[in-house]
């Protein structure tokens, strides 16, 4: 293991699927979008790869011209000398894929979002990756992306003074239900208000508004942290995603989300006589750079002692918040 700045760090991606590397397909999405692409865009090297479906194998051996694959975790990392393990296998498997790593003395582990499929195994991985010394990111990517680390700069440097009130909005289609979604793209959303705020959230309440004549159920969380209040809804009969968050602060607004960023001012207003409007900043992010930053933080905690940008607890965090949401006084939503 050598961790001189000028030698490539050595990769290996258990799970050889969609995040791992057949997004870079996708003909609109920024680019990289994936495990393997952010790896070779930083110029790290891929030197092994796992996952169970054979297809996939091959699929990932012809697009990226890796050799060394494996059909389990075990005999890749018993085989090869890696310096970080991406999992991006489904969320059950990621436990028994961290405490394999933990038993080959990985010194960096990047999980995939949630860290795991409940809080149980999610603290317990950040007991056995402490022991083992090895290093864990979760990867919420929009901690990486330009566009929210400016977020959390304007909030942190009070540019509108301070947060208000937040809004936030996650749709992922009609046919699917709110747990769903929060264990899906929800850690993200749970995850960035924690980054943007740089607080601790608490679950207020949480109404459940679904309805027997409609296709969908739907959430409102009221989540609390530090003097501002953030209301959350998941779910819905609406046909469409939605990622967004809309921030409001004493004299600004910024909204935020999937392919979104507007930022406003107070100003005096032009439509009515002594009063004041909301004015659009001219301020837009070409590129967001959301995976390559993730693969530079985790070489960087590999070659130094920093602490990652989105660390295992932060990981533990969401995974803890979404379980206290959907068993909030008690009812299993």
């Amino acid at each position: 293991m050598d961790k001189a700045p000028g030698k490539k760090i050595k990769h290996a991606i258990a799970g050889l699927g969609r995040i791992a590397s057949s997004l870079e397909e996708d003909i609109y999405r920024e680019k990289p979008c994936t495990h393997a692409g952010a790896i070779k865009a930083s110029g790290g090297v891929i030197i092994a790869g796992c996952d169970i479906n054979e297809k996939k194998r091959s699929a990932f051996a012809k697009r990226w011209g890796a050799s060394n694959l494996y059909d389990n975790c075990e005999e890749m990392l018993k085989n090869e000398s890696v310096d970080i393990l991406h999992i991006a296998a489904p969320p059950e498997a990621h436990f028994d894929l961290i405490k394999t790593a933990c038993k080959y003395k990985i010194p960096v582990v990047v999980s995939e979002k949630p860290l795991t499929d409940n809080v149980e195994t999610s603290k317990e991985a950040l007991k056995i990756t402490e022991m083992a010394q090895t290093k864990l990111i979760v990867n919420h990517e929009r901690r990486y992306s330009n566009d929210y680390i400016y977020t959390k700069n304007v909030v942190k440097q009070k540019k509108y003074g301070e947060v208000q009130t937040i809004f936030a909005k996650l749709y992922f289609g009609s046919g699917r239900t709110p747990s769903s979604m929060l264990w899906d793209d929800g850690t993200h959303i749970i995850d960035i208000l924690r980054f943007i705020l740089d607080d601790e959230l608490e679950v207020v309440n949480v109404i459940n508004l679904s309805k027997k004549d409609i296709k969908g159920e739907s959430l409102i969380i009221n989540l609390k942290a530090g003097g501002a209040y953030a209301l959350l809804e998941v779910g819905g009969a609406k046909n469409y995603t939605v990622f967004e968050l809309e921030i409001y602060f004493n004299t600004g607004l910024i909204r935020i989300g999937n392919g979104l960023f507007e930022e406003y001012s107070s100003e005096p207003s032009k439509l009515y006589e002594n009063f004041r409007s909301l004015k659009q900043v001219d301020k837009t992010f070409i590129k967001t750079d959301y995976f390559i930053n993730m693969v530079k933080d985790a070489s960087k905690v590999f070659r130094t002692s920093a602490q990652p940008v989105s660390s295992g607890y932060d990981g533990y965090r969401a995974v803890e918040i979404i379980n206290n949401i959907l068993n909030f006084n008690g009812d299993s939503l």
